[in-house]
């Protein structure tokens, strides 16, 4: 048996509290069981317990057998609760110091324009109903709308009893709800989609702009490559294509028709060009409508850097925009350039090339990812790893999954529990959790 040293009563030898006095006698356990309540708390109360921001990780969930929790037994003593405030702050302290550099260091971590014109769009915990925010998290624009759009050039879209219209800042319809859908807005301009509720034919789609003056009639089977996301057109770019029954042309912004449709496909404008499709073979056409480089090949993508992926039979090379080969197709496959490198595959090994389609890292991996930052994700004998742009490891095969967050933290898996790690390898969160990731984010596959 022991005694107490505040009271001198006797108690258990393994007491850590005194159960006269109820002083503190021993060393706080913070070893808890899966069953209790108080283990089970998921990462986003972390975060904003920590003043980190719900923003900077998203869908991060704790397992039920992961982490301590210190638990304050119930005791009139102001010295256990000294302790456990210091141990409190001591936590906070640690936790804020060591993932603050990681998650503030760079702006996009994730990016911080959430707002568009200031506003972003929010629901109420009443009623349902969504509405805009300002940054300081007041609703501007009372929720009382169905579904909306987030705010672009002004305006955004919103729907209201199954019709959507058009709402500036203020909240004022610059259109009625009158629309089955319209997109977000675009350099001004929207989709406009009537539904084919009878299922007799196709959805039909037009164009608006902000003030609803109807540019393309509603007469279109597409607008664009999805009509119900907008046309997200770069800045440089004004020209989509339009599909009218099985033929594809293009129009732009003014609604003016720039190529009437004529072609089996058509891509997106890129660089000043685009890929279109006649008898089964893929040319490009520039801003004018001018076929420039002939169709001739199975398949082909868009520019970038002045480079695009061209498909001849089974084997993929590269052209530039005089149609001229960079790489001739000898890949059987092979992605778009990105921070210099290309991934190419060989057999079943892949490696990188670079933007002058020399083989800079030998096919070795059974997958690999575009490089970000002068990294890559790679697998190697079933494990992944991060790669320089050299081909030399930064963290070597280790983990069963591995996600790129932002430009240096990454989320890892092992043994079905997710960790974090920096673009060093170096651990931030030990694998506890069964999910860290961006929302929506799944996209490691080989």
């Amino acid at each position: 048996m022991a005694y107490c040293r505040n009271c001198g009563k006797e108690i258990d030898d393994n007491a850590k509290f005194c159960r006269y006095c109820g002083n503190k006698v021993g060393v706080i356990s913070n070893n808890s069981t899966p069953e209790s309540d108080e283990t089970t708390k998921t990462a986003v109360e972390v975060v904003e317990n920590e003043n980190v921001g719900v923003e900077n990780i998203q869908n991060i969930s704790v397992a039920p057998d992961g982490g301590a929790v210190l638990k304050k037994k119930k005791s009139k003593a102001p010295l256990i609760i000294v302790v456990i405030v210091v141990v409190l702050a001591g936590l906070f302290a640690a936790f804020w110091f060591l993932l603050k550099p990681i998650l503030f260091k760079n702006d996009d971590v994730i990016p911080k324009n959430l707002f568009n014109d200031g506003l972003l769009s929010a629901m109420s915990e009443q009623g349902g109903k969504w509405g805009y925010i300002d940054e300081k998290g007041n609703f501007v624009i009372e929720a009382q709308f169905d579904a909306v759009t987030e705010f672009s050039d002004g305006y955004a879209t919103v729907s209201v009893g199954g019709k959507w219209g058009v709402i500036d800042t203020k909240g004022k319809y610059s259109v009625s709800p009158q629309y089955d859908y319209i997109s977000s807005f675009s350099k001004g301009v929207a989709v406009v989609t009537d539904f084919d509720v009878d299922d007799e034919g196709s959805d039909k789609c037009g164009l608006i702009d902000t003030k609803g003056k109807m540019l393309l009639p509603i007469t279109y089977d597409e607008i664009g490559s999805d009509p119900y996301s907008g046309l997200d057109l770069d800045d440089d770019v004004d020209i989509f294509p339009i599909k009218s029954g099985e033929k594809y042309g293009y129009a732009n912004t003014k609604g003016e028709i720039i190529v009437n449709p004529t072609y089996d496909d058509a891509n997106s404008f890129s660089e000043g060009y685009a890929a279109v499709c006649s008898n089964e073979k893929y040319g490009f056409i520039d801003e004018k409508g001018k076929l420039v480089i002939n169709c001739q090949y199975d398949n082909a993508g868009q520019f970038h850097n002045d480079i695009s992926i061209v498909q001849s039979g089974e084997k993929y090379g590269m052209i530039n925009t005089k149609g001229k080969y960079v790489i001739k197709p000898k890949y059987s496959y092979l992605t778009s350039f990105s921070d210099g490198y290309a991934t190419f595959e060989k057999g079943d090994k892949r490696g990188y090339i670079n933007e002058k389609g020399k083989e800079v890292i030998k096919a070795q991996y059974s997958a690999a990812f575009n490089f970000n930052n002068g990294l890559a994700i790679v697998r190697a004998s079933g494990k992944y790893g991060i790669i320089d742009n050299k081909g030399n490891y930064i963290v070597s095969p280790q983990y069963d999954e591995l996600r790129r967050l932002n430009n240096n933290l990454y989320s890892f898996s092992l043994d079905d529990f997710w960790g974090l790690i920096d673009g060093k390898g170096n651990e931030l969160l030990s694998p506890t959790y069964d999910e860290i990731s961006y929302a929506g984010e799944h996209y490691n596959v080989p």
